[in-house]
């Protein structure tokens, strides 16, 4: 129920009242990794960024296949140039979500850092055929 509270506050942009609440999740279930997950996206959106790599860590140690923190981890990763964190989830994310628009994405990022255009290239296409604009 907690979590459910949390994510009802989350939607509402109420960030101190869901912080709260995942609080008490992790209090309650230490080990829920969607606990310590919402908890680290509620940290980034109070801009307490120096908490949000622990929880997203955290909620990966719990449950090493959800895929959502990984993601989340290697997005914060590439955005602190922390690229050696960065490749760790993008490979495990390969094998756990390799048809994921959000694995895709974050491809793309590799092919950049690393000047493959053509690499790049292939991404978009596959990208564009599985989400066409409308």
């Amino acid at each position: 129920m907690l979590h459910v509270t949390g994510l009802a506050q989350l939607a509402e942009k109420d960030y101190h009242s869901a912080q709260a609440s995942f609080e008490k999740l992790v209090q309650v279930k230490p080990d829920a990794a969607v606990g310590h997950y919402l908890l680290a996206r509620t940290h980034e959106a109070l801009g307490r960024h120096e908490l949000v790599e622990a929880g997203l860590q955290k909620s990966i140690r719990f449950a090493p296949n959800y895929v959502d923190p990984r993601v989340a981890l290697a997005r914060l990763s590439l955005k602190q140039k922390n690229y050696v964190v960065f490749e760790a989830q993008l490979v495990k994310l390969e094998t756990l979500a390799p048809d994921s628009s959000a694995v895709w994405q974050l491809q793309i990022a590799r092919a950049r850092l690393n000047g493959d255009k053509q690499g790049e290239l292939e991404i978009y296409e596959k990208l564009s055929r599985a989400c066409p604009v409308l």
